[in-house]
């Protein structure tokens, strides 16, 4: 029998649907800018993002005053920014070998603007760039405050779906998580989070309200991330000790030097061999960011990075550290049989693919605050999509991959999941 063929779309739908998801971007939008209205450590390019009913438009984030710098070449491009009549700010790195360098300058353009002047010089992006801003989510039609795919709030759950794997999957491997905080409550049994066993913040201040930013007495969509990420993580390795690492403020965001000095002092007091960053973002000219390039590739080797790969969509751009070379990206799946892509999931910068769409995971209880008003959770669970919910599975699954070998790497690690997933559809699909 031959397969059945979804109904066509008519054009007077196609287009009652686009209008409907322009309206809910731009009222996120401006959710957005709003937030970030008061604050001068983040901007984004373009300058006046418009959404785009026919496809979502490609923003990139990045600090004000701030260029990330290849080390050995600083010399050559302080002399192009003084011959720019571009200040540098404040105490200058140190040159020679070792990883890029944060520069801080005063100048009288934005940094991509700066950034163009520079490429005239032969500066080009693998020696000079902006320091980015990396979220949960990026792009438009979800916009970085709501990091789940989709354009939807997480759903109220009563009780966990059964899952099968094996007990002693992770025995001896630790994993960090670089995300939000944990909730307050994580560890206590009562909660009926049962599966969050052997996770550990490295400093008080990775458990929300602990310390950094302020933390209001109701949920932001922030809140919950780490946990249910980590918990997401636990129920497909029972056995992994998991760390988390709070790196990102309370609206979400974190850039990628201070995101490369969290995972160098991390992994440098406490030895791991997987990473999991349910975070990322678009980036300039669609090149990668030079701290995470370099950081993966030369400073942790040996380290398996696993990332969720974007919920930009099918047509979005690449979304960073998925698309480095030696990073794990993941994509998103619906729970369908057989496997199908998610709608948000981005493709380009998925090597492998995992169910990512209704997870059902630990949620934190109160009122949540979101662009169109407030919603109570009060169960403890909660279903939610997005990349950042498919990236843990596999990494969880890749904890027997470390079991088995002495030497993991990133290239290693796709090596082996291309040996024991399901090719489908030019995907190739993990499961738990």
């Amino acid at each position: 029998m031959p397969p059945q063929r979804a109904a066509p779309i008519y054009p007077s739908e196609m287009a009652q649907r686009n209008r409907q998801e322009t309206e809910a971007a731009a009222r996120r939008l401006k959710y957005l800018m709003e937030e970030y209205s008061y604050r001068q450590d983040v901007a984004w390019w373009p300058e006046h993002p418009e959404p785009d009913p026919c496809g979502r438009a490609e923003l990139f984030f990045y600090r004000p005053g701030q260029l990330m710098v290849r080390r050995s070449e600083l010399d050559v491009v302080v002399r192009v920014l003084d011959h720019l009549g571009v200040k540098v700010c404040g105490p200058r790195p140190d040159g020679g070998e070792g990883p890029p360098v944060r520069l801080l300058v005063a100048s009288r353009d934005p940094i991509p603007v700066l950034l163009r002047r520079l490429r005239c010089y032969g500066l080009e992006a693998d020696v000079v760039g902006p320091n980015h801003v990396f979220w949960p989510s990026n792009n438009l039609g979800g916009t970085p405050w709501l990091s789940g795919g989709g354009g939807s709030l997480p759903a109220e759950q009563l009780s966990l779906p059964p899952l099968a794997v094996p007990p002693a999957r992770g025995n001896g491997v630790t994993a960090v998580v670089f995300d939000s905080g944990l909730l307050p409550d994580w560890d206590d049994q009562t909660t009926g989070w049962h599966w969050l066993t052997d996770v550990h913040p490295t400093r008080p201040s990775d458990v929300e309200g602990q310390g950094g930013d302020e933390d209001g007495p109701e949920l932001d969509i922030y809140d919950s991330h780490a946990t249910f990420v980590t918990g997401v993580l636990k129920r497909t390795a029972p056995g992994v000790k998991v760390l988390v690492r709070n790196v990102l403020n309370e609206l979400g965001a974190v850039d990628d030097h201070d995101l490369c000095d969290a995972i160098r002092l991390t992994l440098q007091a406490h030895p791991a061999q997987l990473v999991n960053l349910s975070l990322g973002g678009t980036t300039i000219n669609d090149t990668p960011p030079l701290g995470l390039a370099d950081l993966v590739s030369i400073e942790f080797p040996d380290v398996v990075f696993v990332a969720a790969a974007g919920n930009n969509g099918p047509g979005g751009a690449r979304f960073w550290p998925a698309a480095l070379p030696r990073v794990v990206g993941v994509g998103a799946l619906t729970d369908a049989t057989p496997p199908a892509r998610a709608g948000f999931s981005n493709v380009v910068s998925a090597d492998v693919w995992a169910v990512g769409q209704d997870v059902v995971n630990a949620f934190g209880r109160g009122w949540l605050v979101h662009a169109d008003g407030k919603k109570e959770y009060t169960t403890g669970l909660a279903a939610w999509s997005g990349t950042s919910f498919a990236a843990p599975l596999v990494t969880g699954v890749l904890c027997e991959y470390v079991q088995g070998t002495a030497t993991p790497s990133g290239p290693g690690a796709l090596a082996w999941l291309q040996q024991r997933g399901l090719t489908t559809s030019s995907m190739l699909v993990i499961s738990a």
